[in-house]
C-alpha cells in the first residue's frame, strides 16, 4: 500500500515519543525480508552494545532480544 503515508506517520510518531521521552530507545528495523531484518537487528545490536564485535547476525538477534527484554520501560517498534 505504497503512498498511504505510513513511514511519514512513523516518523512523526518517534519525533513525538523521542520529545516525551516516554521510551528507552526507539528502533527503525527494516522487515521486508529475513536479510534485511537481521542487518536492522545488527545496527541495533552495535547501538546497544558498541564495542561489543558479533561473530555472525543471529549473535546480534539474540544480543538485541534479550537486552530488550530485560528493559522494563515500554517499546515502541516500527517494521517497514
Amino acid at each position: 500500500m505504497g503512498g498511504a503515508g505510513k513511514t511519514q506517520l512513523s516518523l512523526e510518531y518517534c519525533i513525538r515519543m523521542k520529545d516525551s521521552r516516554r521510551f528507552r530507545a526507539i528502533f527503525w528495523l527494516d522487515a521486508s525480508s529475513r536479510n534485511t531484518l537481521y542487518g536492522s537487528m545488527e545496527t541495533a545490536a552495535k547501538q546497544l552494545l558498541p564495542d561489543r564485535v558479533f561473530d555472525d547476525s543471529e549473535a546480534a538477534v539474540t544480543l538485541v532480544k534479550d537486552v530488550l527484554s530485560s528493559w522494563s520501560e515500554p517499546m515502541a517498534t516500527s517494521f517497514r
